[in-house]
């Protein structure tokens, strides 16, 4: 995977005042511990908005759709079992399912991962959506349909491989300086220590 080009010379600097998604992120309270949900709205670019019907448990979160809405993301809290820094990256079969209602109900919207370290820190982002080829396959659907109606049967993750390796959705990784992501979980790295870099596949 190759590091994407970074910016050209001449950039338009953020504007006074502007937070970017990982700033707001990391001002959240007891981010580290719990899974946190936000979404974005047309018309306020980079301004995140913290789901108000938020259920806050280890599980996963759950909450309702604002009419209008562009994307949306939540957080990703670290693997207890492990000693060292390793979370989650990609949707886990809660989040997939609740993505392909969505989507199946009509609304084309991005979904975006931020995986959160034990100091409440952004490490990565994994982001994913549906392209015009996922509405129009019939076995996209099909495999949507069978998870949703079935998932303690269904692995949510060959769903999510199959569903891109068909181009039926797009993803795209953010790692961080300092870590990468290995088999489906943001960990340490030595060689990624100097920029965020974005990868198009896993």
């Amino acid at each position: 995977m190759k590091p994407a080009k970074h910016a050209r010379a001449g950039r338009k600097q953020p504007r006074s005042g502007y937070q970017t998604a990982k700033e707001q992120i990391e001002k959240t309270p007891d981010l580290a511990k719990l899974e946190m949900a936000w979404h974005k709205l047309p018309g306020t670019p980079g301004k995140l908005f913290p789901n108000e019907n938020l259920v806050r448990k280890w599980v996963g979160v759950k909450y309702r759709l604002p009419l209008a809405l562009r994307s949306r993301i939540h957080s990703h809290t670290p693997d207890r079992t492990w000693f060292r820094t390793k979370v989650p990256g990609v949707p886990a079969s809660h989040d997939l399912k609740e993505s392909l209602k969505v989507w199946l109900a009509g609304k084309k919207i991005a979904e975006h991962i931020a995986a959160i370290d034990k100091k409440g820190k952004v490490i990565g982002y994994y982001s994913y959506m549906p392209t015009r080829k996922f509405f129009a396959s019939k076995e996209a659907m099909r495999l949507a349909r069978r998870l949703l109606e079935d998932s303690s049967r269904v692995d949510a993750n060959a769903v999510l491989v199959a569903l891109i390796e068909s181009d039926c959705l797009r993803e795209q990784v953010r790692e961080f300086p300092g870590y990468k992501l290995e088999h489906g979980y943001f960990v340490k790295s030595k060689k990624n220590k100097k920029s965020a870099r974005k990868v198009k596949k896993i």
